[in-house]
């Protein structure tokens, strides 16, 4: 169906090419036009002048006919007008048809048309052997084969005008724009031209295009077919295709060139190679062009004409460099090659010497075998790429190296901390050596390089060798360590090294050194360029005063110091104190005691010393005597204060005491010191600076042996001690200074005093920053500063598990920290050990305690007077329970006034001193006659996370309870006395505490033998807890000097009545 006419064929084009269109129609170059019914379009083939045939695409749009081709113009082209002009002749030519004749009343029967018939029509039209005809009187586009700079070939372009008699003339240059020729082409174009135009590329700026690679070729044979292809003035024509073969001929100096002979051609320089592919040669003479018959490529065939000749010396290397690219099939050789192909290495390890600036390293360099040939490793300025060819006997050896396997080995090396340096070091270049950027850290990295790594390198195949430079000597050195005798109990301490040519190396060198590698036993050092290995075991035992006196900057000279540092250096074998023998005598005894003298007991100690405790006294009197500090930490119940005393008492009775002794306490431990001072030292003069009236017993200090006062108090009073002196310093309880940050930590630190001693019987708790606190308290300077003794101890120790710094402060600390366990003193102990504890009330528990006794004297006094002791009982024993619950915890006391206070000295008292019980594995029976108190100690054993079994009257499953704690399951054991005080066999337990003593004794007795019975095989402590200066104190005095009164008072198997001595029971009330 045809919906345009001839005019619209009109305005699809210009003149001209509706001109060349009718041309092209007229001379039947339209092979086929039809319409396609689905698409609804028009379709054509129509020959182009350079016999190729484009395909063209016809639709009406908007009533305008559109015309789509595959020629190089594409849009509304002279094919599209013959196409349109065929498909209209097509439809007139229906309509002129004359109609068909009538059928015939009988069927006539017609030949079917034979299929080779059919064949033979569709067969395609041959291209012309010969160019098409060109017109006379207009311009074409002539080409010209012409050489380049180089001696190649390359095409040139020029537009000339053909004349009647077939010559040319009016020759001008043309550049054509192959960008623009699909829809502006220059009328002198024909359409072969676009075509070969746009198959070659332009190659200078002057248009000149080349002929290469297949689009080359296929150029070069439409140019041939053109008619319009010269060389100078010859017309090129198209040959046959010839063969290529090589020879090899010989030149000057026994040299070979390779020569390319082309079949039927004389000489080399009667033809040129085309570099199209396949490749073409241009045979001058003929002015012909054909196909070089060749298996090589037109790239490599052109390489190898421009091949300069060969030395004979470097034939065989370059036979086998060039038959690995080309192989016999292709090209001969002047020889064929012996070829071995080698893939695998052998890292190589060379030791080497070199300098830089006064240093004198060692070093490696690396290389990889491959079958005996050496190649230089990747990162190698040297480094020949992946392959490598050598020759060796005339067999020659291509080597396919293995990157990968040497770059893995390259890191192993680099993996061992050796630094690569690529630029040239002391006569060596491209070594490996460890970071110079610390030299003197290269022996110790080399020494263990050649003990640990090179050896196992070797049994993983590595070959390791040294070269004539590689030296590496290490002289050997020692430190000497030097004391002397000085004045009031100090020393001169002095270190050096001398090395065996007799040069000094400065001191304060080798101590920074060796304490910035970690203070190893064996130093390497650089002395003028030498190497020099130092025994620095010497130095270890020392490691804290080192520390110390290098950030003082006093390790230049010998140094001046005190006694105590004498015991730093027991440990040192080489150790030099023949000028210090009263020095020597000092660190034998501060060692292990030996030799300490065997101090008589002071006259006035009331009290026979065990033998452990005797060791202590003499203990503390030597330190006393040199003016040394220390801390006695036995464990709780062996007589730290005894000892303490006796100290004191024994300074007194030697004129050494010119000035008061200090005990600094908890508040809940002064009256303790108290008691025990009256009854173990009755002569000495003691004040207890206590409490708000304490004033004027500021002016008893100098008067005083003993002085006793409170942490808290220290504090607060400061300005009365800052002006007092004292002779001795005791800190009992000492944990409480464990923080050095405290305000009490550094007011302690701050009393005037000749000696200081810390009681403890746990030094250490939590961490060693507590030991060092401590410490630094008894002993300034033993362990240095917080920051050094961190630096040197608590950091390697704690973090690092650095088992000799823990060893070397052990052996610092060991001569100033005495410290015995009850299971190390166990055969010197009684069986059963009881100690009345005396609890300080606090200042509310105080005044609450006051104002129940004040108000209960008053009422019973009066009530005495009206009705007598004997009516008055159980009033009397109500305000007796008032006041003995007061003195446990304000909780209990059923009171108004009581509701508020929550102090408890007695529970203050067991929570600070439990821990300390537990950490010794001790396992307690705690008594009490009110199962509220009981409550109470339950709360805080819960709040502290400490298992713990109960019985009371209300308890059903007594057996699991007592089985709980027999087994160790619960190391506490809360007991009522009237429940658990008789008919119980507690023997795990060796520690029996009541916090509310049963004023009979028996009672009490009963209850603590549920500990202390048969098959007891631990010694049993005892506490009685008492509230100092309450009913409880006046009580158990009661019971020590009048028993029968208190038996009658509180034993329930006598008599109910009260004594008629009603003056000594109110005076419990006072």
């Amino acid at each position: 169906m045809i919906t345009f006419t001839l005019n619209s064929i009109h305005r699809m084009v210009d003149e001209a090419t509706f001109a060349g269109g009718e041309e092209y129609f007229a001379r039947g170059r339209v092979v086929e036009a039809f319409y396609d019914e689905e698409s609804g379009t028009y379709h054509g083939r129509v020959k182009g002048s350079a016999r190729y045939i484009y395909r063209v695409e016809l639709d009406v749009d908007r009533g305008r006919l559109v015309g789509l081709c595959s020629c190089p113009v594409g849009l509304n082209c002279k094919h599209a007008v013959a196409t349109a002009l065929a498909l209209l002749q097509g439809t007139q030519q229906k309509t002129e048809s004359p109609a068909p004749s009538p059928t015939p009343s009988k069927k006539t029967a017609q030949p079917a048309e034979a299929a080779w018939h059919q064949w033979l029509s569709q067969l395609p039209t041959a291209p012309a052997t010969e160019p098409a005809p060109l017109e006379h009187g207009r311009h074409y586009l002539l080409y010209f084969l012409e050489e380049d700079e180089r001696g190649g070939l390359r095409l040139a372009t020029k537009k000339a005008y053909l004349k009647k008699d077939d010559s040319w003339s009016q020759l001008r240059h043309f550049a054509p724009d192959t960008v623009n020729l699909g829809w502006n082409r220059p009328s002198h174009l024909l359409d072969e031209d676009v075509t070969i135009l746009q198959l070659l590329p332009r190659i200078n700026a002057a248009g000149r295009l080349g002929l290469l690679g297949e689009q080359g070729h296929r150029a070069l044979m439409l140019l041939l077919d053109s008619g319009r292809f010269y060389l100078d003035d010859c017309a090129l024509q198209q040959a046959a295709g010839k063969r290529l073969s090589w020879q090899w001929q010989p030149r000057d100096n026994n040299a070979q060139q390779l020569v390319a002979n082309l079949e039927g051609v004389k000489s080399a320089e009667q033809w040129q190679l085309i570099p199209v592919t396949p490749p073409c040669y241009l045979e001058m003479e003929s002015a012909a062009i054909g196909d070089i018959i060749t298996p090589l490529p037109s790239a490599q065939l052109q390489h190898l004409l421009n091949m300069p000749a060969v030395p004979a010396n470097e034939l065989g290397i370059m036979s086998v460099q060039l038959r690995q690219r080309i192989p016999a099939t292709r090209l001969p050789l002047p020889v064929e090659p012996k070829l071995y192909n080698i893939d695998t290495c052998t890292p190589h390890i060379t030791l080497v010497g070199c300098k830089l600036e006064q240093h004198k390293l060692p070093a490696l360099k690396l290389h990889f075998d491959y079958a005996g040939f050496a190649l230089a490793p990747p990162y190698s300025r040297h480094f020949e790429g992946p392959e490598a060819t050598r020759e060796r006997g005339g067999a020659y050896y291509h080597i396919r190296r293995n990157v990968d396997a040497e770059h893995r080995y390259c890191d192993e090396i680099h993996a061992q901390d050796l630094y690569l340096i690529r630029d040239a070091l002391g006569g060596q270049e491209e070594v490996w050596l460890p970071d110079p950027s610390a030299p003197d850290d290269i022996p110790q990295r080399w020494h263990t390089l050649l003990q640990e790594t090179l050896p196992e390198l070797e049994k993983q195949g590595w070959v390791i060798d040294k070269d004539p430079s590689y030296q590496f000597a290490v002289d050997h050195a020692d430190i000497a360590v030097q004391l002397a005798d000085s004045d009031d109990h100090w020393f001169e301490f002095d270190l050096q090294l001398t090395l065996e040519d007799g040069r000094q190396v400065p001191i304060i060198d080798v101590v920074e050194h060796w304490l910035e590698h970690d203070a190893p036993d064996q130093l390497t050092i650089n002395v003028g360029g030498d190497w020099v290995s130092v025994n620095t075991k010497p130095l270890q035992g020392i490691h804290g005063l080192l520390l110390d006196l290098l950030k003082e900057k006093k390790l230049s000279n010998s140094v001046r110091l005190p006694g105590y540092q004498a015991a730093q250096f027991a440990e040192i074998a080489e150790l030099d104190q023949r000028k210090a023998p009263d020095t020597r005598k000092m660190i034998e005894q501060l060692g292990d005691y030996s030799g300490l003298e065997d101090i008589p007991l002071p006259k006035g100690l009331n009290a026979t010393l065990r033998p452990y405790q005797q060791d202590g006294f003499n203990w503390l009197v030597f330190l006393q005597r040199y003016g040394f500090g220390g801390i006695l930490a036995d464990d709780m119940g062996l007589g730290k204060t005894l000892q303490t005393l006796a100290l004191i008492q024994h300074m007194k009775e030697t004129s050494q005491l010119e000035k008061p002794a200090l005990v600094v306490a908890p508040t809940s431990l002064t009256g303790n010191w108290l008691h025990e001072a009256a009854q173990f030292t009755p002569h000495l003069d003691v004040t207890l600076i206590h409490g708000p009236h304490r004033a004027a017993a500021f002016d008893e200090i100098k008067s005083s042996d003993l002085v006793i006062t409170t942490y808290p108090l220290l504090v607060r009073d400061w300005e009365h001690y800052k002006e007092s002196s004292f002779s001795l310093a005791v800190l009992d309880e000492a944990q409480a200074i464990k923080n050095p940050t405290t305000k009490i930590a550094e007011y302690v630190r701050r009393i005037p005093c000749d000696t200081r001693l810390c009681l403890s019987g746990t030094p250490l708790e939590n961490h060693l920053g507590e030991l060092w606190s401590l410490m630094d308290f008894a002993l300034p300077g033993l362990l240095g500063g917080r920051k050094t003794f961190n630096q040197a101890y608590r950091t390697p120790i704690e973090n690092h598990g650095d088992v000799d710094r823990q060893q070397e402060l052990a052996r610092k600390v060991r001569p100033f920290m005495l410290r015995r366990t009850k299971t190390e003193v166990v055969a010197e102990l009684p069986p059963k050990t009881e100690t009345i504890q005396y609890v300080e009330l606090g200042s509310k528990q105080r005044a609450l305690y006051e104002s129940v006794r004040i108000s209960m004297e008053k009422r019973i006094r009066e009530l005495v007077a009206r009705q007598g002791m004997g009516k008055s009982h159980i009033e009397f024993l109500d305000a007796l329970l008032k006041l003995r619950q007061t003195c446990i915890d304000p909780r209990l006391v059923k009171l108004d006034k009581a509701a508020g206070v929550q102090e408890s000295a007695k529970l203050n008292w067991l929570a600070e001193t439990l821990p300390q019980l537990l950490e010794e594995g001790r396992n307690l029976l705690i008594f009490s006659q009110f199962t509220e108190v009981l409550r109470l100690v339950e709360q805080l054993l819960l709040d502290r996370g400490i298992d713990y079994a109960k019985l009371t009257g209300q308890t059903r499953k007594r057996q699991q309870a007592i089985d709980t704690f027999q087994s160790g399951d619960a190391r506490v054991f809360l007991i009522s006395l009237k429940a658990g005080g008789a008919g119980l066999n507690l023997t795990a337990a060796d520690v029996v505490i009541h916090m509310d003593p049963w004023w009979n004794p028996a009672v009490e007795n009963q209850a603590t033998d549920r500990a202390y019975r048969i098959g007891q095989d631990k010694p049993v402590f005892v506490y009685k807890l008492v509230a100092e200066n309450t009913v409880e104190e006046r009580i158990h005095q009661m019971q020590q000097q009048k028993q029968a009164l208190a038996d009658s008072l509180f034993d329930a198997t006598r008599s109910s009545t009260l004594p008629e001595n009603s003056g000594d029971l109110l005076a419990l009330l006072s």
